[in-house]
């Protein structure tokens, strides 16, 4: 259940940025368009390396950014579980799909 959760609410978190953002750098003349553009393809070619390890400095339990704003915003000693779990299960994943393809084995 907790999957179903988080692909939806992810899907819908992304469609209510993308299709905005889509239709103004496509249909309108605003400024940073080709910045935007830019940054936007950029986001196709980076490895998927690379966006863990900027959730692990973003969102780690101890040291995270994220967590570290949110204890001393609150005062509240725990991080929120949320970003403690998902930047390891990402790091996790990829680990182990690399794993597996070293081994010779087909990834899906």
């Amino acid at each position: 259940m907790t999957t179903l959760i988080l692909a939806t609410s992810s899907s819908v978190i992304c469609c209510v940025f993308a299709a905005p953002m889509g239709w103004l750098v496509a249909r309108t003349d605003m400024p940073l368009r080709r910045t935007v553009r830019a940054l936007v393809t950029a986001s196709f070619v980076t490895p998927p390396f690379l966006g863990a390890i900027a959730w692990e400095l973003l969102a780690a339990p101890n040291s995270g950014l994220i967590n570290k704003v949110y204890r001393a915003v609150t005062g509240v000693p725990r991080p929120p579980a949320i970003c403690a779990g998902c930047p390891y299960r990402a790091f996790g994943l990829t680990v182990q799909k690399l794993k597996k393809r070293g081994k010779g084995e087909k990834g899906s």
